[in-house]
């Protein structure tokens, strides 16, 4: 008894010493490995002895022990009769109280009856769909196995008597669970999941995992499947509560890209776009909470995100700043997803307006890889034939350089950027070359003063330590 409440009852991730000559060099795993394996045996141990048992119980359907789950499969090996010790683990975690109530150990006997009894384990689940007391843990119990059809339609069940809790679901997405179930019979389940109250999360849980790891080897997905994920994203509401969420940003990220491509996918992608820019606008989440989903929706749908994020009649200037210029300062805007060819294809469409809107929005410049120094991007090279107002971009540009928030020397940002300016003195337009000199000139003054001011205040600084 003692053992077993040492090895399965406590709460402590730890791995035991065995043997008197335990070797202090064995691993953590192979430790934990040794500690699983005597957890076991200690479990067809207690199934062997009913007055430890019957003082186990209570502990066994309560307590949050680390190997509950291993006991409960030495209890599987060891008893006489599974379905007479199921009974009895059931009876007394019915006895329990609802809210210290753990099912571990089921899960383990339940594990280790799959493998040795098929005929009680298809049984026993097939019983607890409609159970009162362990119905609300369905989906749970029934990812102890692989999920044939068989337990399909057990999901189905439990889905439509209610009696299990949707969040229970959600352990479809675990363990590879769902990955026995094809396309077509998981889209069934999570249209039946995305209909219920809270199935959304569930949803979008399950087709992360679903989606993870894919590459261009991994079978096409079913349509049934890709309907299903579009209507998830569509339904997001991009609600206030979910900001900062930095994984849920990852899982809708990981649907759009699976999803959203190709003409059947820009329905959806404008829907979720729009809802997520009229979100960023009320202020209700910012821009850098969906960085990895904007990015999705700029590689796959990359006219329908230019059309709902920058040329929407309802977007205002300082909006559009502030969603891709302030937000993504640190972390990269989305628009550098998209090639120079769309932007520019983009742009063509509305020449006038649309060109200083892209000036605007995107990153001008970036740092050479090999002289380490900035320079413009192509893309600026192009706005400059293009565009029909030179002015207007050459405006959007100057103001490009300065940042709008940083840490260290202004002056020392500032002086590493004015070699932008230089970069243009041989354009070939000479109003370009004209401007160019001016703003570096106009920058030089502005670094000077930037650099007496750092200096004033660091001295009165040292005067108040002193």
């Amino acid at each position: 008894m003692e053992q077993a409440r040492t090895f399965a009852l406590s709460d402590q991730h730890r791995a035991f010493a065995l043997e008197d000559d335990f070797d202090d060099n064995e691993n953590a795993s192979a430790g934990w490995r040794r500690a699983e394996e005597m957890t076991r045996k200690l479990g067809a141990q207690v199934a062997q002895s009913p007055d430890t048992l019957k003082a186990l119980l209570p502990d066994l359907v309560s307590s949050r022990g680390s190997r509950l789950h291993i006991l409960g499969r030495g209890l599987a090996d060891g008893c006489n009769d599974k379905r007479e010790m199921f009974e009895i683990l059931r009876s007394e975690i019915e006895r329990t109280s609802p809210e210290k109530r753990n099912i571990s150990v089921f899960l383990g006997f339940l594990s280790a009856s799959a493998e040795s009894d098929h005929s009680f384990y298809n049984s026993t689940l097939d019983s607890l769909v409609s159970d009162d007391v362990l119905g609300e843990w369905f989906p749970i119990f029934q990812t102890t196995s692989t999920i044939d059809q068989r337990g399909i339609q057990r999901l189905h069940e439990a889905l439509d008597l209610g009696k299990a809790k949707i969040h229970t679901f959600q352990n479809l997405a675990w363990g590879r669970a769902h990955e026995s179930i094809n396309d077509d019979e998981l889209a069934a389940l999570l249209k039946k999941i995305l209909s219920k109250e809270e199935g959304l999360g569930v949803t979008m849980e399950i087709l992360q995992m679903r989606f993870h790891g894919r590459n261009d080897k991994s079978p096409k997905i079913s349509n049934n499947l890709i309907a299903v994920a579009r209507d998830v994203l569509s339904r997001h509401t991009f609600a206030e509560k979910f900001r900062g969420q930095g994984d849920h940003d990852a899982d809708l990220a990981d649907i759009a890209c699976i999803c959203l491509n190709g003409e059947d996918g820009i329905p959806a992608a404008t829907q979720v776009g729009q809802k997520l820019a009229k979100a960023i606008m009320d202020q209700r989440v910012y821009a850098f909470d969906y960085p990895r989903l904007l990015d999705s929706l700029a590689q796959a749908q990359p006219i329908v995100f230019l059309d709902v994020f920058l040329g929407g009649n309802n977007i205002e200037e300082t909006q559009r700043r502030r969603m891709f210029f302030y937000d993504f300062l640190m972390r990269g805007n989305p628009l550098n997803q998209i090639p120079d060819r769309e932007l520019l294809s983009w742009c063509e469409k509305d020449s006038a307006v649309r060109y200083p809107i892209i000036a605007s929005a995107i990153q001008p410049f970036t740092k050479s890889s090999e002289s380490g120094k900035f320079e413009w991007k192509p893309v600026v090279y192009a706005i400059f034939e293009k565009a029909p107002d030179l002015d207007a971009i050459l405006e959007r540009l100057a103001d490009a350089i300065w940042p709008k928030s940083w840490s260290g020397s202004l002056a020392d940002i500032l002086l590493s950027r004015a070699v932008l300016f230089q970069e243009l003195y041989d354009h070939e337009n000479a109003k370009i070359r004209a401007w160019a000199r001016a703003r570096y000139s106009d920058l030089q003054e502005s670094i000077q003063k930037e650099r007496e001011g750092e200096e004033q205040r660091g001295r009165e600084r040292n005067e108040r330590f002193e």
